[in-house]
């Protein structure tokens, strides 16, 4: 990350950027427990977006992230699903038909989270709003 934060000519970090790790900061603070010590789960994660390639490699096309797009993390017994555009006011999580669900609470939110799983995926109803402007995750165990 700090490759792309440079300095000026007179060694001061522009005030964007300065911003810019302060909002990094807080979104760990507050989510940290998914990014820290975690290791990738068995499915990297699910959604409608998707990258194009080029030639070696490279990206040709990116494009920003939809409701539905998810990266995964675990920690032990716990899985987290990081979803990266609040989707509303519900989601369903495909790749967790099957799994055992005990309980599921969205990180930095005090409102209890209502699921069910079916035959589609874990169905998951969230709050009205999202707890960070940024990606948000629910913590499953």
């Amino acid at each position: 990350l700090l490759i792309n934060i440079g300095p000026k000519a007179d060694g001061t970090i522009p005030e964007v950027m300065q911003q810019r790790l302060l909002d990094v900061g807080s979104w760990l603070k507050l989510n940290g427990e998914a990014i820290y010590e975690t290791t990738p789960w068995s499915v990297f994660g699910e959604g409608p977006t998707k990258k194009e390639m080029g030639s070696w490699g490279r990206q040709e096309a990116a494009y920003g992230f939809q409701p539905g797009d998810i990266r995964f993390t675990r920690k032990g017994d716990v899985l987290y699903a990081i979803l990266l555009e609040w989707p509303g006011n519900q989601i369903t999580i495909s790749s967790l038909k099957t799994i055992p669900v005990h309980k599921i609470t969205l990180l930095g939110s005090v409102d209890p989270i209502r699921w069910k799983q079916t035959g589609d995926g874990l169905q998951v109803a969230l709050p009205d709003d999202p707890v960070s402007s940024f990606a948000n995750t629910l913590k499953i165990e």
